[in-house]
């Protein structure tokens, strides 16, 4: 059933987990495993990295790179540096 909630915690995200996406999306390499990084499927995640870096007004490669393994990096499009 739906409720009004009087003080809502928008930073709160679903389950508690918070991504530190500041460090992944510093423009470095990254190498993410699901299971300890993160639970989502791989390409769950490759989607949700992709929004990050579009509110960091970014892109991001990904890869997967194994099974269970996905490289990420972020990057400016070219002409915003």
């Amino acid at each position: 059933m739906a409720r009004v909630v009087s003080d809502p915690d928008w930073l709160r995200s679903q389950r508690g987990v918070r991504y530190p996406w500041s460090e992944w999306l510093d423009g470095q390499a990254w190498e993410l495993e699901q299971g300890t990084d993160f639970t989502q499927s791989l390409d769950s995640m490759r989607a949700l990295i992709a929004g990050a870096a579009i509110r960091r007004g970014g892109k991001a490669r990904t890869r997967r790179t194994g099974e269970k393994t996905i490289l990420v990096q972020f990057y400016l499009p070219y002409g915003t540096r």
